[in-house]
């Protein structure tokens, strides 16, 4: 709180942080990339136990797109400088 000659009090005012919008991590189906590479993906950059991973790769298979997670966007990797 601070107070001026003029007796004027100032109250300080907390501001509420919202928290950072979210990508959604969507996995495409492929004729190319084998099915156990899915799965090592999956459990090293999203920590999936293999039998997670092995099922979202299966609804990836059946279903052609799944969603694997979401990351915040300040999290994002930046893009590719031209």
């Amino acid at each position: 709180m601070a107070q001026f000659k003029d007796d004027t009090i100032l109250e300080a005012q907390r501001s509420k942080l919202k928290p950072p919008p979210m990508f959604k991590v969507m996995l495409l189906n492929d004729d190319y990339t084998p099915m156990e590479f899915v799965v090592v993906v999956l459990q090293k950059f999203f920590g999936m136990t293999r039998e997670r991973a092995t099922q979202v790769m299966l609804k990836v298979h059946r279903k052609a797109l799944a969603c694997v997670g979401s990351i915040p966007t300040t999290s994002r990797p930046p893009r590719c400088s031209k």
